[in-house]
C-alpha cells in the first residue's frame, strides 16, 4: 500500500540538497520511472521513491531500469522505509540497480556522519563491478557501528 508518495520524495530530495548535492526533480507524471535525478561524485542516478507500508515489490526495479535509459543516467536506485522482496532484489543485482531501504535508508537518513561517504562506497562498487564485490555489508555495518559508539 501506498502513502503519500509527494512528501517522502521531497524528504529524500530535502536530504540530498542539504548535503550540498544536485539533484533535481523529473514530471510530476510520466516520470518514465524516475522521481529524481541526483548527480553525486560523477555519477548521474535516476532515483524511484516509493513510500509504501509493506515491502516494495519487482515493478519499482523494473521502473527504474527503464529511467536508467531514459534519461541517460549510469546507475538507478530504489529508496523506501521498507525492505524489499526477493524479486525486487534479484532484478536489482542484476541491472546495477542500487536498493535503499528499511534499516539501511534509516542510516542513511539518520545525522550519524559519514553517510555520504558510505553512499559513496555503494556507488563506486556499482560504477566498477569487479568479481569480488568492492563493498561488503559487513565493512558498512562495522563502520556505522565506530561511528555510533564514538557519539
Amino acid at each position: 500500500m501506498q502513502n503519500n508518495g509527494l512528501d517522502f520524495e521531497v524528504e529524500v530530495q530535502n536530504f540530498f540538497a542539504e548535503r550540498g548535492l544536485p539533484i533535481f526533480e523529473t514530471p510530476q507524471s510520466h516520470d518514465y520511472g524516475a522521481d529524481l535525478i541526483l548527480y553525486f561524485n560523477g555519477t548521474k542516478i535516476a532515483i524511484q521513491c516509493k513510500d509504501y507500508s509493506t515491502p516494495v515489490g519487482i515493478s519499482a526495479v523494473q521502473e527504474v531500469i527503464g529511467a536508467v535509459r531514459h534519461y541517460d543516467v549510469d546507475i538507478g536506485m530504489v529508496i523506501s522505509k521498507q525492505h524489499f522482496t526477493k524479486p525486487a532484489r534479484q532484478l536489482a543485482a542484476s541491472n546495477n540497480v542500487i536498493l535503499i531501504g528499511g534499516n539501511l535508508y534509516k542510516l542513511l537518513m539518520d545525522d550519524v556522519s559519514g553517510n555520504i561517504e558510505i553512499l559513496s562506497d555503494i556507488v563506486n562498487s556499482m560504477k566498477h563491478p569487479e568479481p569480488e564485490p568492492t563493498f561488503k555489508w559487513t565493512d558498512y555495518f562495522t563502520k556505522i557501528l565506530k561511528k555510533v559508539i564514538m557519539l
